[in-house]
Formats: structure tokens, C-alpha cells, sequence
């Protein structure tokens, strides 16, 4: 809700439990279509013939190959382990690259966590990330001193040492240090402070929205709160 008013969005889903329509609160209707194979393939303008999304071509074991988003066409590439090595996007087929993605996974420690991002577009940026015992995210860097470190509490719940960078926003816990005791205090009962739940668990509101779900737990409806 914002200035009194309600924005809020639906959502419907087919017999496979995959969504296929949402509302926005401007009325447009986004529509997903899947192939034989379940896969989705499109995603259009339910009352328009506009296009938003399409893939034309499959990898070997279902991602993304080759597809177009907007008037970019999107080209992924994959290792023998099918994780994703590189994304490039450009304006026509064969065109100049206008941003290329690409991902380190380390060759001989290769369990699956990314450890590095190069990222080309204007100008090249790095990304490195370490992670802990469990394989759980402790810190990320980026060209130019960007860093963030986490913490987690005995649940999992992350949280972020305070002094390293923050997006900003009431969402972000932050804690002093990743002493045991400290990343519990954002998350009484295994819940995050401030937030209202159901008895299902599911997030009720959190300071910034509202959400409504359906007899399956599956979201139904948000709303803003706050401008």
C-alpha cells in the first residue's frame, strides 16, 4: 500500500503447480507458456501479442541455450558438469557483445559455489566469493572495494557484519561480528524480528509489504506498504 492506496498482485498456476499468469497492479497480465516437455518457453503480454521473452533453443539437459529478451538476444554456454560458464547478450544474432557474464567454479575444488564473476560490458569488473565449511556465502568483493561478510545463526538466517557495505532497507539484519551468540539477536525463534507470520510460517508482513497466500501456501497477493 502506498499513500493509502493498495497495489496488490495475483497469481495462477496450472494443474503441474507452474505459474502461469500474474496480475500486476496496473492490470497487465504477464502469461508463461510451457512446451510438451514443461518447460517454459514464453512469456508474453496476456492481453497483447507482446513478447517479453522467448527461448528458441534448449541445452542438451533443458537451460537456456539461445532466446531473446526484449531486443537482446541471450546466448548461455555451459560446461561438461552443465553449470553455466558464460551469457552473453547482444542486439542481433552474431552482433557485438553489449554485456558478457562469466563464471569460475575452480577446476580441481569444483563443488558447485561460484568463486568468480567477470563482468564485461563498458568496463570490466571482477567478483570473487568465499564460503564457509557448510558451502554457505561469507564473503563477496568487486573491483573498486565493494566487500560484504555474513554470518549465520545456529537456523541458517544470514545476516551481515555491520561496517561492511549494506544495500540499505530495514531487510538487511546486521550484526557486530560472527561470534555465535551474535546472529541470533536479528532472529528470535527462528524468525526474523520485526516480521509478522502465519502459523504456516509464511511471512505475513515485514515492515514493507503485506502478503495474502492460498490453501497451498503459494503466494497470492502483495502489497507495498510504504512508498
Amino acid at each position: 500500500m502506498t499513500g493509502g492506496v493498495a497495489y496488490p498482485f495475483g497469481y495462477e498456476y496450472n494443474l503441474a503447480d507452474q505459474r502461469t499468469l500474474v496480475k500486476y497492479p496496473s492490470g497487465r497480465k504477464a502469461r508463461t507458456d510451457y512446451d510438451t516437455a514443461g518447460r517454459a518457453y514464453q512469456v508474453a503480454n496476456d492481453g497483447t501479442a507482446t513478447v517479453y521473452a522467448t527461448i528458441s533453443e534448449f541445452a542438451p539437459h533443458g537451460g537456456w541455450k539461445t532466446g531473446s529478451v526484449g531486443p537482446w538476444v541471450e546466448t548461455r554456454n555451459y560446461n561438461n558438469r552443465l553449470q553455466p560458464t558464460e551469457i552473453r547478450m547482444t542486439r542481433a544474432a552474431g552482433g557485438a557483445v553489449d554485456l558478457k557474464l562469466q563464471y569460475e567454479y575452480g577446476a580441481q575444488t569444483n563443488n558447485g559455489n561460484v568463486l568468480g564473476v567477470t563482468v564485461q560490458r563498458d568496463k570490466t569488473y571482477a567478483q570473487s566469493f568465499g564460503y564457509d565449511a557448510y558451502n554457505r556465502l561469507s564473503w563477496g568483493v568487486e573491483t573498486g572495494g565493494w566487500r560484504q561478510d555474513y554470518c549465520y545463526d545456529r537456523w541458517g538466517n544470514r545476516a551481515v557484519v555491520s561496517g561492511s557495505y549494506l544495500p540499505g532497507g530495514v531487510l538487511t539484519p546486521q550484526v557486530s561480528n560472527c561470534d555465535r551468540a551474535a546472529p541470533v539477536v536479528p532472529f528470535t525463534g527462528n524468525q526474523l524480528n520485526g516480521t509478522d507470520y502465519d502459523s504456516a510460517g509464511n511471512v505475513l508482513a515485514d515492515g514493507r509489504s503485506t502478503f495474502t497466500y492460498d490453501a497451498e501456501n503459494r503466494v497470492k497477493t502483495a502489497a507495498t506498504t510504504v512508498g
